[in-house]
């Protein structure tokens, strides 16, 4: 059993919680999940049961941006469900319970693989169908595996270009901050780490916040002075990416997808390219993290993606957290559940430069990477489809800026 509470918690990591009638319904949940919690203990499923099913009702009655706030809460409240008739030895109950969980979206597989409340329906032929499909949805290094290999195509992929330094906006930015201070006097790779950690501190992250009108770094830093608030993880991304750009450093910031083209959850991470080492280095000012494998080498993302793919070390520092509170499941958590969920497929930006999303819509172009068994919306390959060029073509993706 998955306690609601968590789902709750999970969810709210991303959400920003704004309007009253959406925070007493997070008052209202608390109250049954310790009700929940007590009839668990005193092994009253059946009331469980019924107590979750009257929740799920409630729900159902709520206003519209409260259903929509906490829709992929229904996944475990259905799962939880079914462990209370698994519990209380009501087979057919969990399992069609469980079927409801998995098609609200429930995805927790490693969860349901083991859990002992669902001892008692593990045998049946239903549970096993139930778990197979929930394994192509949740166990994401299996999704990342049947994702299959990239292809090499004659049409080239368009050039990523990274603005100068000596930009008018750029060079106002790195005065302003002092940027060269904050990245220190050591070598190019400190310099890299040094610059994303300030972007961390200097503003925390908001998942659900509303993006400001102008999203150039400067302004991006100074409404959340000016308002005390968080910005998502993709303006962390384009503040980290413009730091780069002013210090000279080629940068991109890359959002990272996870299978399906509908999604309740995705991430923006950065890019910085490393001229010391010849290649692109993972940065991620949400988490304050970067990657290295097992010999302390330091990892791009398709390199982070191969090697979960074939299930070789890769890690994320310790101290890596979330406005300042440890990271729920540590650098594990992030790398093989969050991350692997988010690398299915990739969107850059053609252009890095200042106030990327202050430009004309028309005039920004993104790439997009598949893999070779996903194209749903059946967009022509190696091609401009309105703002964005798709490929299969991994290595012209990740090639690295021209000199």
């Amino acid at each position: 059993m998955k306690n609601i509470i968590l789902f709750i918690l999970a969810m709210l990591f991303v959400t920003r919680i704004a309007a009253q009638t959406t925070e007493s319904y997070q008052d209202y949940l608390a109250k049954i999940e310790a009700e929940r919690s007590q009839l668990w203990q005193n092994k009253d499923f059946a009331k469980a049961a019924s107590l979750l099913k009257d929740t799920y009702k409630d729900y159902m009655k709520r206003d519209v941006v409260t259903r929509n706030t906490y829709k992929s809460y229904i996944g475990g409240l259905f799962y939880n469900i079914a462990c209370a008739y698994s519990l209380n030895s009501e087979k057919d109950s969990a399992l069609v319970y469980l079927q409801k969980a998995y098609d609200a979206g429930f995805a927790d597989y490693n969860n349901a693989l083991v859990d002992t409340d669902l001892t008692n329906i593990r045998d049946d032929a239903r549970y096993t169908e139930i778990i197979s499909k929930l394994r192509e949805r949740g166990d994401y290094k299996y999704v990342l595996k049947l994702a299959g290999k990239y292809e090499t195509t004659t049409v080239k992929v368009p050039q990523f270009t990274y603005t100068d330094p000596s930009d008018k906006a750029l060079t106002a930015f790195r005065t302003k901050y002092n940027l060269d201070s904050v990245a220190g006097n050591g070598n190019e790779l400190s310099k890299i780490i040094n610059l994303m950690r300030w972007v961390h501190h200097v503003v925390k992250h908001d998942g659900n916040s509303t993006n400001p009108k102008d999203r150039g770094a400067d302004a991006l830093i100074e409404v959340c002075k000016k308002e005390n608030r968080g910005i998502n993880c993709r303006m962390m991304a384009m503040v980290l990416n413009e730091a780069y750009l002013s210090m000279g450093i080629k940068s991109r910031f890359i959002t990272c997808m996870p299978k399906g083209e509908v999604f309740d959850d995705c991430h923006v991470i950065n890019e910085a390219y490393s001229e010391t080492l010849h290649k692109w280095i993972w940065m991620d000012p949400t988490f304050e993290a970067y990657v290295q494998d097992d010999k302390g080498n330091y990892l791009n993302i398709a390199e982070v993606r191969e090697r979960l793919i074939n299930d070789l070390p890769v890690a994320a520092p310790k101290t890596m957290n979330w406005n300042g509170s440890p990271y729920g499941g540590g650098p594990e958590a992030y790398l093989n559940s969050y991350m692997s969920k988010n690398l299915y497929r990739f969107s850059i930006a053609l252009n890095s430069c200042s106030g990327y999303e202050n430009l004309p819509f028309n005039l920004r172009t993104n790439v997009e990477l598949y893999p070779v068994v996903y194209n749903e919306k059946k967009v022509e390959l190696n091609k401009k489809t309105g703002n964005v060029f798709y490929t299969n073509d991994a290595e012209q993706y990740w090639r690295a800026p021209e000199k």
